[in-house]
C-alpha cells in the first residue's frame, strides 16, 4: 500500500526529512548556513562562536589553486615536492582554522563548507580529509568532536557518556 508524506529538506545543504522541526532545527546550525548558530560553541566549549568571514578568510584558496595549477605539467616540476608543498600549506591553514575557531570542529567544517573560492578540483573538505603527504593536515571531524565533549565532561566533572 502506498502511503503519501511530506518530506522537508535543508535550504542550505539539501538534507531531507519527514519530520519539519528536525530540518528546522538543522538548519538553524547547519553548517552550510551562513547565519549558523553554533551548537558546539555554546555548548560544549563554553565560548562566542567566531566569525565564519574570519575562519574563511584563513583557507588558501589562491595558494592551492596555483600549486594544483603547476601539477597540471608533472615533468616542469618535481611532484613530490609539490605535493609536500601543498601538504605544508593544508597543514598551517589547519592549524590557523583550528586556533581561531576555538577548536570548534563545526566552525571549521563551516568554513570549509561556506568558502565559494576556488581552490582548484577539490573540495576544501576533500583536501583536508585527503591522504596527502601526511596526516598532519587530516581533519578529522568525528574525533575533534570526541576531543570537545571529553574537554567538557572533565571541565563539569560528568565521567558518563553524552
Amino acid at each position: 500500500m502506498r502511503k503519501q508524506v511530506w518530506q522537508y529538506q535543508c535550504e542550505h545543504c539539501g538534507m531531507k526529512s519527514t519530520a519539519a522541526w528536525w530540518v528546522k532545527k538543522h538548519e538553524m546550525g547547519c553548517t552550510k548556513n551562513p547565519k549558523r548558530e553554533c551548537g558546539v560553541c555554546r555548548k560544549l566549549l563554553e565560548q562566542a562562536q567566531p566569525k565564519i568571514e574570519d575562519l574563511i578568510a584563513l583557507l588558501p584558496a589562491e595558494d592551492i589553486r596555483l600549486i594544483e595549477v603547476r601539477l597540471q605539467d608533472p615533468e616542469a616540476f618535481d611532484c613530490d615536492m609539490i605535493y609536500l608543498e601543498m601538504a605544508l600549506t593544508l597543514s598551517a591553514a589547519l592549524a590557523s582554522l583550528k586556533e581561531a575557531s576555538g577548536g570548534c570542529p563545526a566552525c571549521m567544517l563551516a568554513a570549509m563548507r561556506q568558502d565559494s573560492r576556488d581552490c582548484g578540483s577539490a573540495s576544501w573538505v576533500s583536501l583536508f580529509t585527503g591522504s596527502l603527504g601526511g596526516a598532519d593536515h587530516n581533519f578529522n571531524f568525528k574525533e575533534i568532536m570526541a576531543e570537545c565533549r571529553e574537554r567538557y565532561r572533565e571541565g563539569n566533572h560528568l565521567g558518563g557518556a553524552m
